[in-house]
């Protein structure tokens, strides 16, 4: 047994679709200085009082300077001295044949301009795919540098190919 409805009227559904929105306002009262203003971004607060005061443009959200993935290590003193060897404990897990292609950086300075550089090291991990020594000459202008709401001396490790973002490959899992 089969009924139609014939008060039923096919429908064509549209949705509006907005191009740009514009809004804009004034406001005329008298007008108070912030008391304070903070933005919070990868667990950093920087205070922004002055320039809210000021009237100056910035923007409230800001990310990393990579895309990629990193692993940050930061330490309480520059790692200058000698060849610093640092042995990584990871859990052993099935071989992709993979290795995923790390970038070791640390933080510099000169005066108040901080910037990432290439650390040279000799990787016996095969790129954190095993347990091994990580072993680099520290080199002489580390800069101690606030991430993470830290003022440490930093190191990173950026995997540069993106490999341990891809789904079904294995991830380093340090012990």
């Amino acid at each position: 047994l089969s009924i139609e409805n014939i008060y039923a009227v096919p429908s064509l559904y549209r949705t509006p679709w907005i191009d740009n929105i514009r809004l804009q306002y004034r406001y005329e009262g008298e007008k108070y200085p912030a008391q304070h203003c903070l933005i919070r971004n990868n667990a950093e607060y920087r205070d922004m009082t002055a320039a809210a005061r000021e009237g100056e443009i910035f923007s409230p959200f800001y990310s990393f300077d990579k895309k990629m993935p990193a692993f940050f290590m930061g330490f309480d003193r520059p790692p200058v001295k000698g060849p610093v060897s640092i042995f990584f404990s990871i859990k052993q897990q099935k071989d992709s044949g993979e290795k995923p292609l790390l970038e070791w950086e640390y933080l510099r300075g000169n005066g108040a301009r901080r910037e990432w550089a290439p650390l040279k090291n000799t990787d016996e991990t095969a790129g954190l795919t095993r347990s091994g020594t990580v072993v680099f000459a520290g080199p002489g202008d580390f800069a101690r540098g606030t991430i993470f709401g830290r003022a440490l001396y930093w190191i990173r490790i950026v995997n540069q190919d993106g490999r341990l973002e891809r789904k079904g490959l294995p991830r380093p899992l340090v012990r």
